[in-house]
């Protein structure tokens, strides 16, 4: 459909001439019956230029306009700390994975491991050494704000080097000759 011509019943200078897809518009006249339109269908039903909203917001009390899937974070200050500073098994296992990830992906390692060419190897003796750099989050717990109406979810931050540690890893602390 390169060329398009003007279906108006009219003779008219606009309804003789032919024009192209991108030209309709402009060249056409402003009778309703003339205007052409790009979102005719293959069955000749044009679509509506009308946009339906997909998604509806509620407004507050102050008439703002939010949505009501909105999650406030709280981070809990050091001092005020619930959870213990006993890190568990699954944690350990994750912070030293994650950091072999890391280093194996070119990230610098912050102890001695000239002697050491496994990267899983390298974590676990920086994890030992507490000169990991990584932060570890728990989730304490989640709670609806009654004034607010929106959901509130309460975190910590621990420093994996202030935390006790429930595992050792010997054959990491091994320095070979």
């Amino acid at each position: 459909m390169a060329d398009v011509a003007a279906t108006s019943g009219e003779e008219s200078e606009s309804s003789s001439e032919e024009i192209s897809v991108g030209e309709e518009y402009m060249a056409l006249g402003d009778d309703e019956e003339d205007i052409l339109s790009d979102k005719e269908g293959e069955n000749g039903d044009a679509e509506s230029d009308e946009s339906e909203e997909i998604y509806d917001d509620t407004a507050d009390a102050d008439g703002d306009t939010t949505s009501e899937y909105i999650e406030i974070v709280m981070v809990v200050r050091d001092e005020d700390r619930r959870t213990s500073q006993l890190m568990s098994t699954f944690e350990a296992a994750e912070v030293t994975s994650i950091r072999a990830t890391q280093i194996s992906q070119g990230e610098p390692c912050f102890v001695d491991v000239s002697d050491l060419t496994d990267p899983l190897l390298m974590a676990k003796r920086e994890f030992m050494m507490r000169a990991s750099p990584l932060v570890l989050r728990r989730e304490v717990g989640d709670r609806i704000n009654r004034r607010t109406n929106k959901k509130e979810k309460w975190i910590e931050f621990w420093c994996v080097r202030e935390m006790t540690y429930p595992v050792t890893y010997p054959e990491a602390m091994i320095k070979k000759q």
